[in-house]
């Protein structure tokens, strides 16, 4: 993960509440990994992404599209995905985001 651009405060994060072994072993994901790394996503923005409940779900979506395309389509720089995500309503956005994409 270190080579990924994740660092003590990113993982942390991430084994912060339940769920975290499956976290981490999704992001053992070489082509799940890559896609997000390939897209401009750092560890600080993964970490924020699969903090809270909801977490598969959301990977999935952002699995299912372009993500650079997906950014610009959507006027979002990777900090503001993050933070969006990590609101309350950030799943239902999403779903709704990438259903009208």
């Amino acid at each position: 993960l270190k080579e990924a651009g994740f660092n003590g405060y990113h993982l942390a994060e991430i084994v912060r509440n339940a769920g975290w072994e499956e976290k981490l072993k999704y992001f053992e994901d070489d082509q799940k990994l890559n896609k997000l790394k390939e897209a401009g996503f750092n560890g600080y923005h993964l970490a924020e992404i699969v903090r809270n409940a909801g977490w598969e779900e959301k990977m999935e979506l952002l699995e299912k599209v372009d993500l650079p395309q997906f950014l610009s389509d959507n006027g979002l720089t990777h900090d503001q995905l993050s933070k969006r995500l990590m609101k309350k309503d950030g799943l239902a956005w999403l779903n709704e985001v990438v259903r009208a994409a």
